[in-house]
């Protein structure tokens, strides 16, 4: 088994470049989320050359957590939008989120951020979310019609 972890372009270099027919292959990209695309293009790589793709992750992540709101070690191990997409992926079968999707872990994650511990503002940051989501419906249904 091939087992690359660099950069995104190192990466689908090595992909490019050095995967050999029928290889088992694992990829770990250290300086960006691994998104939807860039998951699909390696594979298809490798799947062209009658390997197959194993493993494909992340070790990047783009959201620094200071603990200002945490006060638990293991809250403060991994921010907010991580252990989003860490349930999402454990509850979907470990699909990555897409770029939407995951722009929506960013705005909980902000909103988680900036809430006091009284929880005073929860009603707020429900009715923020929920226009968020009320927009983006309304949005898709203009530009379906």
């Amino acid at each position: 088994m091939r087992y690359i972890v660099d950069s995104k372009d190192n990466v689908i270099k090595k992909v490019e470049e050095g995967v050999g027919n029928g290889e088992y292959v694992g990829v770990v990209i250290n300086d960006m989320r691994l998104t939807p695309e860039i998951a699909s293009y390696l594979a298809s790589i490798v799947e062209s050359r009658e390997g197959v793709l194993l493993y494909k992750d992340s070790s990047y992540s783009e959201f620094s957590n200071n603990g200002a709101s945490a006060d638990r070690k293991s809250v403060n191990e991994k921010a907010v939008e991580d252990l989003f997409s860490d349930f999402y992926r454990s509850q979907t079968g470990d699909m990555i989120p897409t770029d939407e999707e995951y722009a929506l872990m960013h705005m909980l994650g902000e909103l988680v951020r900036n809430s006091d511990a009284t929880r005073e503002n929860d009603e707020r940051n429900v009715d923020k979310l929920l226009n968020k989501l009320l927009a983006e419906e309304k949005n898709d249904g203009e530009g379906k019609a």
